[in-house]
């Protein structure tokens, strides 16, 4: 008699086990999964931004960001303080026409001109004709 009645408790042991085994398995399945939704949301978020510096602005919390970006004409530039775009160049300053950088390096070299000048104090920087032509972004390809 004793024997038939832990044959019930040793398969409801069992059982209990296998569901234990079970939902742990649905636990690392889900996050296994979630880990690596995450890792490939983060790398297209990384290829939207092609080019990023940071610089001091001297001011609590007001960090200057330099981006690029690839538009219709060429390549472009944002300076950022905060979150917040501050300048937006689609085109190459001090130049006629309105042509974009002909390559990132160019556009990029130009944006950290820019908020090395913002960082600096200059609320409004401008770029000259001979800054553009030190970087090499009036140089052909």
């Amino acid at each position: 008699m004793q024997n038939s009645k832990k044959q019930p408790e040793f398969l409801i042991k069992k059982l209990k086990m296998k569901t234990i085994f079970s939902t742990l398995k649905c636990y690392f399945t889900t996050l296994f999964f979630s880990t690596l939704l995450s890792i490939v949301i983060l790398g297209c978020e990384q290829k939207q931004t092609n080019n990023t510096n940071n610089f001091s602005t001297g001011q609590a919390g007001d960090t200057i960001t330099v981006r690029t970006y690839k538009h219709d004409k060429g390549w472009g530039y944002e300076v950022l303080i905060g979150k917040k775009v501050f300048i937006k160049q689609e085109c190459v300053p001090a130049v006629d026409g309105s042509n974009g950088f002909s390559t990132e390096e160019k556009a990029y070299k130009t944006a950290c001109l820019v908020a090395e000048k913002l960082s600096e104090g200059n609320s409004f920087p401008s770029v000259t004709i001979e800054e553009l032509d030190s970087l090499g972004v009036l140089k052909p390809n």
